[in-house]
């Protein structure tokens, strides 16, 4: 069943998460849209519009009643489900005080808002990657006790792609709850139990056929509407044989 939350009532689902959760969401930092912890919805980047381009990122708040301006942060949620710091082992300062422990992992139970579907895929790369082979049992921990809400896209920036690479503009798994953006509100879909459970707390309606509809046909518009940005197929190819490309040199400049 696909649920309708009230735009007004989004604070309800991001205080009912914060009851169980360490909630991450996008959030207005240096003038750049990134994820970061909240303690409360208001600290949201709610009714701002990021406008991307190559290198470059603006803000300004949205003229039409939106909420999820943002399409991706300038940091992804990596950091927080797989720490670039992290104890894997304690010991004594000396032999004679015993040896080498390993240090336990610790399971925070965090929960992410606002992930566009590209973002949702991400996660879904790095399951692969901690949890598909050896598993990496500080990742496991923390994905395990995690719940994710992921934002379809009703728009996209001059820098998305992912309808050339299938990832959106509409997730199609790696969510427990979804959300899509109309006028005056949101459908609500859940993709497991646990986001069913939370969803059912907040007493929602049952979706009108016409909202349905709406949404489709804003998701529809991206989809038919976001230009295929490159080959899919033959791009791996074409990175590796041309290892002296210009382009190489110049990102390299401007990162470092």
């Amino acid at each position: 069943m696909i649920h309708f939350l009230l735009k007004d009532n989004l604070p309800l689902l991001v205080d009912r998460l914060l009851q169980e959760y360490v909630v991450v969401a996008p959030v207005v930092r240096d003038q750049a849209i990134v994820f970061s912890e909240i303690a409360s919805h208001q600290e949201m980047a709610l009714g701002i519009r990021e406008n991307k381009a190559p290198g470059r990122s603006t803000l300004k708040p949205c003229d039409d009643g939106t909420v999820f301006g943002h399409f991706n942060g300038a940091n992804s949620v990596k950091g927080f489900l797989h720490p670039p710091h992290q104890p894997l082992f304690s010991g004594p300062s000396s032999r004679e005080n015993g040896g080498v422990a390993e240090v336990p992992p610790e399971a925070v139970r965090m929960a992410f808002v606002g992930l566009r579907p590209c973002d949702a895929a991400a996660v879904g790369v790095l399951d692969r990657v901690f949890l598909g082979g050896p598993q990496d049992v500080h990742y496991q921990a923390r994905r395990r006790e995690s719940l994710i809400v992921a934002a379809h896209c009703t728009a996209f920036g001059a820098t998305c792609f992912c309808t050339t690479v299938g990832t959106g503009p509409k997730a199609a798994s790696g969510y427990d709850v979804a959300l899509t953006e109309l006028e005056t509100g949101f459908l609500v879909e859940t993709g497991t139990e646990r986001g069913e459970r939370i969803v059912r707390s907040l007493s929602l309606r049952e979706a009108r056929v016409e909202e349905m509809t709406a949404g489709e046909e804003r998701i529809g518009r991206v989809a038919r509407e976001m230009p295929v940005r490159f080959d899919r197929e033959t791009v791996a190819a074409d990175l590796w044989n041309d290892p002296d490309h210009p382009v190489w040199a110049e990102t390299a400049a401007r990162c470092l």
